[in-house]
């Protein structure tokens, strides 16, 4: 039963994180939505260089930067998670969370 509380609290953090955009305590870096126009302006160019490609090396481009995108989605989990961690942590040196084996083993699965 225990494990199974543990599992329902690791996916409600994972669909908090991914899935509400708009919510009042949602962080947005500037930085962030910087980079998010220069890449907007860099998509123009890249449609326009990848029209010059072969079939094949269009594919792999594509199969590229999937990938890219795959492997940036994960590091955001890991940089979520690793709060979360920290968070329970933080609250547990504080003495306003008492780390108990099943916190400890929580923070265990998400590492």
């Amino acid at each position: 039963m225990k494990n199974e509380i543990w599992e329902k609290v690791f996916t409600f953090f994972m669909d908090l994180r991914c899935s509400e955009k708009h919510r009042k305590s949602r962080v947005e870096l500037e930085s962030c939505v910087a980079e998010k126009k220069k890449l907007e302006i860099l998509q123009k160019e890249y449609t326009r260089i990848e029209e010059l490609l072969s079939e094949k090396d269009k594919l792999t481009l594509h199969e590229y930067v999937e990938q890219l995108k795959q492997v940036s989605f994960e590091e955001q989990q890991e940089a979520y998670c690793q709060g979360i961690i920290d968070t329970l942590q933080i609250l547990s040196g504080m003495g306003l969370l008492p780390i108990n084996e099943d916190i400890q083993k929580l923070i265990e699965k998400m590492q």
